[in-house]
């Protein structure tokens, strides 16, 4: 019961009448929400007027037209979108055509309430592309594949070993002769050099690894 009263949900209002209460701050009229009904069906609302502070929230009237509308919406079947302007056309019982964004829209049921009709709820529905997380992780894959050439790696990861050797002498020097920062100072930069040496390496490893891949590909293309 705690986590029911916690998002929005229907109550009695002092009046009696039905109210959807939702915790926390008040919210502005025309705020758009998802309400869970007793039998565990979610129901989309929108606010049209505060009412009084309830026991658990702030008490709303609220329309519940938008659901019937998003039910509505994906019954229709004659229309056309646009990915790239995000737009669409659809084609009424009459034959009327309505010109469809994601903010707008020509049929009369916009026109007339200013709130999003059930030509605009499929029309979203269509643009919004499915989310997968084979083809997150494929991009994400893709995206951090080294592109340079392996032997680029393996130069800054020598590069990377000398100065870190350099950073030992430096460090066995100010040991013996030095101050303690400048044996801080060689300790660190040698400790810090091996391990970026040590990721370069790794990375041309990586490289070259994927460049056999790719050549493997080609060739079975071909």
């Amino acid at each position: 019961m705690g986590d029911y009263r916690k998002n929005p949900h229907w109550v009695r209002a002092s009046d009696g009448a039905w109210a959807v209460c939702i915790p926390g701050a008040r919210v502005s009229i025309g705020t758009q929400g998802f309400v869970r009904k007793a039998n565990g069906e979610v129901q989309h609302v929108t606010v049209t007027r505060y009412r009084e502070k309830g026991a658990d929230g702030h008490l709303y009237s609220a329309d519940t037209s938008a659901d019937d509308r998003m039910n509505r919406a994906y019954e229709l079947t004659d229309f056309t979108v646009d990915a790239d302007s995000q737009s669409g056309s659809f084609v009424g019982r009459g034959g009327e055509v309505y010109n469809t964004t994601t903010t707008n829209c020509t049929c009369k049921d916009f026109l007339n309430r200013g709130e999003p009709c059930k030509h605009i709820y499929r029309l979203v529905a269509e643009l919004k592309e499915p989310f997968s997380f084979t083809k997150l992780i494929e991009a994400l894959d893709e995206e951090i594949k080294p592109k340079s050439p392996p032997i680029l790696y393996k130069v800054v990861a020598v590069l990377f070993w000398l100065v870190a050797v350099v950073g030992v002498v430096l460090f066995i020097y100010a040991l013996i002769h030095g101050t303690t920062g400048e044996t801080v100072f060689g300790a660190v930069l040698a400790i810090v050099c091996a391990f970026i040496g040590a990721a370069a390496f790794s990375v041309s490893k990586e490289a070259k690894a994927n460049m056999n891949t790719t050549d493997e590909n080609d060739s079975n293309n071909e």
